[in-house]
């Protein structure tokens, strides 16, 4: 897997950020599944969300992924929320959860 960061924060280093990613991910993913991932983690101060998960490249089975935390929670809060983000990269790159888009003329 590979993990890049973008963003300021001054409560998780991208050391431990990126510990705890490889950690939640080795104890929810398969070692194969693992190889095949991009992560990208955004630190910012939206307060509209403490986290969310995307996927950047297609619907089924993608391989790509934009984490966003808020970096203005503490840092056991970040790590919780990192934790449950992984959660959804892995129901996403599984196959177990798909964001179904309708057509724009129905």
């Amino acid at each position: 897997m590979k993990i890049f960061f973008r963003g300021k924060n001054n409560k998780l280093t991208n050391k431990e950020a990126r510990q705890a990613i490889r950690f939640y991910a080795k104890k929810l993913m398969r070692s194969d599944l693992l190889k095949s991932l991009d992560l990208y983690v955004l630190f910012d101060n939206d307060k509209d969300y403490k986290g969310l998960c995307f996927y950047l490249d297609n619907n089924i089975r993608p391989r790509e992924f934009c984490i966003n935390i808020n970096r203005d929670m503490s840092k056991n809060s970040q790590l919780k929320t990192i934790a449950h983000e992984m959660v959804h990269v892995r129901q996403y790159a599984s196959g177990y959860l798909q964001d179904y888009v309708r057509p724009k003329n129905e």
